[in-house]
């Protein structure tokens, strides 16, 4: 996603910084969707820490991608199908299509 870079955690997990190309930015000065696409990354990685701990891990996410350009929104969801390889991921969205080539047990829900 972020080739290259490093990031920076406060004492209490929050992402504080990104160093890309030897240039480092706060979290607060990145673009939404790359805010939004490193939360969903880092909560991928905590949930793997679990497993391998051997805890049972689920996954819920609540449009998660809303900012996330065309490009970034394909790799994010080669990487949520991947990790729902290993894991139960739960994806509730409004965005039907941006999800609907994803091969994927669907429930729909009517609001009247």
């Amino acid at each position: 996603m972020l080739p290259d870079c490093e990031l920076t955690f406060s004492e209490d997990l929050g992402l504080e910084r990104v160093k890309r190309v030897g240039v480092a930015e706060d979290c607060a000065s990145l673009s939404r969707g790359t805010q939004e696409q490193l939360a969903v990354l880092t909560r991928i990685a905590f949930a793997d820490m679990l497993l391998e701990q051997g805890k049972p891990v689920s996954l819920i996410f609540d449009d998660p991608l809303v900012y996330s350009d065309d490009g970034r929104l394909d790799t994010m969801i080669e990487i949520l199908s991947e990790v729902a390889t290993r894991m139960q991921v739960i994806l509730i969205t409004s965005r039907d299509r941006a999800f609907r080539q994803v091969p994927v047990n669907r429930l729909l829900m009517k609001i009247s």
